[in-house]
Formats: structure tokens, sequence, C-alpha cells
């Protein structure tokens, strides 16, 4: 499974649109009870470091907001409870759960 960490992210870094996520494909067995391990989360090795950007206003006519990866465009984000919708375009391409 893929594992997708957002650092933390200053307000210099927000305002450089320079925000930073990781991701690493790991094992099922890194997760349990929707917990990632704890030696993983204290030792994460990502596979790929990318930048991203949130934009302020939220799209009215979808309720979703716009997020911007390096390489990508037209993405667009929707949060339910503790799912992660993820758009390209209108089309819902991935779909995840956020860890505790």
């Amino acid at each position: 499974m893929r594992i997708i960490k957002f650092e933390k992210c200053k307000k210099t870094a927000r305002e450089a649109k320079a925000c930073e996520l990781s991701w690493s494909y790991l094992d099922n067995a890194a997760v349990s009870n929707q917990k990632l391990a704890k030696e993983i989360k204290e030792n994460w090795q990502p596979d790929q470091t990318n930048t991203y950007w949130v934009e302020r206003k939220r799209d009215k006519e979808t309720k979703r907001a716009i997020i911007h990866f390096e390489d990508y465009t037209n993405i667009s984000i929707k949060v339910l409870k503790k799912e992660l919708n993820i758009y390209l375009d209108s089309t819902l391409t991935r779909q995840a759960r956020k860890l505790k």
C-alpha cells in the first residue's frame, strides 16, 4: 500500500507554495488498527518527496479544495470524515483513508 505523509508546513513555506509531502510503498503489516507502526513513523524513509500547495478558496460548485502538486495539474480533493477523495479534473482517481 502507498502511505502518504504531509509534512508540517510553516507559514513561510505555505506563502512560497513549497509545502512538502512524501510517500512510500509499505507492506500491509505496517498498519494495524488504522495506525502506522511506531518504528516506521519514527524512521520514515520516503520513496519520493514532492512539493504541493492548496488554493485558499474551495470550488463553490463541487465543494472541493484545489491542490497543486509538482508535475500534476487539475487535481482537487474532498475530505469526508476520515476519507480523502482525489479527483483529476472531474474524475475520482483515488480514495485514501486517514491514519490515526
